[in-house]
């Protein structure tokens, strides 16, 4: 191409132009959690200390490219480093001098999966310098000098507040294995259940939704749900299309993030998440009421996620709709549970599963079925599935006869005290899932089956959000 040409066209000395230094560089990728979020290629000369960063993708004007732009692997990540990388040096890294600088003698970068997947595309694009072929990896003298330089960057480029946020650091792509979205089940029926409940659960309440190709089900069911990300971030930037459908992609996106992220999330997953949700909030205030806007999957972040991290990752402090939204829905549900509680506490067996350690609890009786056996009536145990009737045959087996105690193990832990918040409402269930701060946070659904409710809760359980960026 004609950048590589005229990358190739500039000299190359081991000395910079001063003759003091090296010309070694070291560049890296970090993710800048701002609104909205971007990532920039760091690029640092260690001895003298000069800096240099590109926004990626370069040469994207619009506010949003930043948002478009989410490599999940080294590979991914590399056509348009590579392609920053050219443009830095080739434009003299933004000096206004008649000369550029020489090219680059040398490159390292802070991890050995990003310094091949570079060299091989330095290869690949018809880089003339052999050296270039091979990227080394950066000493720990130089990525702490990377990280100094970058800190004191970071309180410039994000200003106050953020400027007391911690800087983010380089991205390590060999740390983190994407997780898996989804896949297609071979059923079409099947598919088309779950692609309506996503699409349901992503709706902001009181509208419905744009019937457009963004969401149209033949794509869906046989794209690449791994690139769906990119069509979705293309709804989101229809200046022209719905606050409905808008809100609904970001929604949609917000859940994307997540199931991503896999067990350890990094933060700039959980950030994207989160900033994708208080763009849903936001477009969602166009068609919904003051109280009531937030989609269930965006409940579901909320309730989750968010509450458990955005006391311990300042920038999700920055973003005021999630943390009003949050509030709230506690708030809300701090009243209904109330209710809920004291029902619970005169019938304990009736709103609670009986297999122990299952933890599903309801606000109404008929969300449960009750064994129907010979104990008495006020004895019954009543369970969230049949699975857990049966896990708990076991226990209940020898109490199943009329005069019998009992055998429902009571639970101290179902009482006042807990931080209150989901997607409840009529007919729901719920389940008490521990959070950082030290509180447990009660999280409830009217969608979910008590399944997946169990799996959520043990997944969020699992969740580690990473230093890792």
């Amino acid at each position: 191409t004609d950048l590589v040409s005229k990358f190739n066209f500039l000299p190359r000395r081991a000395q910079a132009p001063s003759g003091l230094v090296s010309n070694e560089w070291h560049f890296d990728i970090r993710y800048i959690p701002l609104d909205p979020p971007l990532h920039l290629l760091f690029i640092v000369q260690a001895e003298s200390g000069y800096i240099h960063t590109e926004r990626l993708p370069v040469g994207h004007e619009s506010a949003r490219s930043g948002v478009s732009f989410f490599p999940e692997t080294a590979e991914d990540a590399a056509p348009e480093i590579l392609h920053a990388i050219l443009h830095a040096y080739v434009n003299g890294m933004g000096r206004m001098e008649d000369n550029p600088p020489p090219g680059p003698w040398k490159l390292t970068t802070g991890e050995r999966s990003l310094a091949i997947a570079i060299g091989n595309a330095m290869k690949a694009a018809g880089v003339s310098a052999v050296e270039l072929h091979t990227i080394r990896t950066s000493s720990s003298h130089v990525t702490k000098i990377a990280d100094e330089r970058f800190a004191n960057l970071f309180k410039t480029i994000s200003g106050p507040p953020q400027a007391n946020m911690p800087a983010p650091d380089m991205i390590f792509y060999s740390k983190h294995k994407p997780g898996i979205i989804s896949k297609a089940s071979p059923n079409g029926f099947e598919f088309a259940i779950a692609y309506y409940q996503l699409q349901s659960n992503a709706t902001p309440p009181d509208a419905n939704i744009d019937k457009r190709p963004a969401f149209d089900f033949s794509k869906i069911q046989t794209q690449d749900l791994a690139k769906s990300r990119v069509q979705l971030v293309a709804v989101t930037e229809m200046t022209d299309a719905s606050h409905e459908l808008r809100s609904t992609a970001h929604a949609i996106l917000t859940q994307w993030y997540m199931n991503r992220g896999g067990d350890h999330i990094p933060t700039r997953y959980v950030f994207s998440a989160a900033w994708h949700a208080e763009q849903a909030l936001r477009h969602a205030e166009h068609v919904s009421p003051s109280g009531f806007r937030a989609s269930p999957s965006v409940l579901l972040f909320l309730t989750s996620v968010f509450a458990k991290n955005h006391q311990l990752y300042p920038p999700l402090l920055m973003l005021r709709r999630c943390d009003a939204a949050l509030k709230t829905r506690q708030d809300q549900m701090v009243a209904q549970d109330s209710a809920a509680m004291v029902k619970r506490l005169k019938h304990p067996n009736r709103y609670r599963c009986a297999n122990v350690g299952c933890g599903i609890m309801t606000s109404s009786g008929q969300a449960l079925q009750r064994c129907g056996g010979k104990c008495d009536e006020d004895k019954r145990p009543y369970y969230c599935s049949k699975e857990c009737q049966r896990a708990d045959w076991k226990v209940h087996k020898p109490f199943c006869k009329p005069g019998m105690p009992c055998s429902v193990i009571a639970d101290d832990h179902d009482g006042p005290g807990f931080v209150t918040a989901g997607a409840g409402g009529g007919t729901s269930i719920s389940t008490r899932i521990p959070g950082q701060d030290g509180r447990t946070h009660l999280v409830s659904s009217s969608t979910m089956s008590p399944e997946y409710l169990r799996d959520f809760r043990a997944a969020v359980e699992r969740l580690d959000v990473s230093s890792d960026s």
